[in-house]
């Protein structure tokens, strides 16, 4: 995963950093007992994965408040890029259009929304609609 992201032709630091904050966001489904309720019902992975997608596009917006010309449409790209059409398959993380769209609407809760990092948990629970 890492020689993948590495590979990228344009910043591909940036695409290692997005797959870290996609699974720092998981850390925090766990830290915050939302993982059970993303996975309630759920026959896959998907709504976990679009959260944590969400969660990692809240992050590319946090430091596009702080660095006016971060490559935050960069965790967009990677995380298209890991996106799956195995919508039958337990491990199904989501469509690429799906893993791209949580970013964008994750990055758009900071961004242009500015809420907490609170407000972005709840926020993405309802995006994925796990809340």
């Amino acid at each position: 995963l890492l020689l993948h992201c590495l590979k990228a032709r344009e910043h591909p630091d940036v695409a290692v950093s997005a797959v870290c904050a996609h699974e720092f966001g998981h850390i925090a489904q766990y830290k915050y007992g939302l993982t059970g309720r993303l996975s309630a019902g759920q026959a896959t992975v998907r709504r976990n994965e679009l959260h944590a997608d969400f969660l990692a596009g809240y992050f590319a917006g946090v430091r596009k408040l702080e660095k006016a010309d971060f490559p935050a449409a960069v965790y967009a790209t990677t995380q298209y890029a890991f996106g799956d059409h195995r919508t039958d398959n337990a491990r199904h993380h989501g469509r690429p259009e799906e893993r791209a769209a949580a970013i964008v609407r994750g990055f758009e809760a900071a961004f242009r929304d500015r809420r907490s990092p609170a407000e972005a948990l709840q926020s993405g629970m309802s995006y994925v609609g796990a809340a």
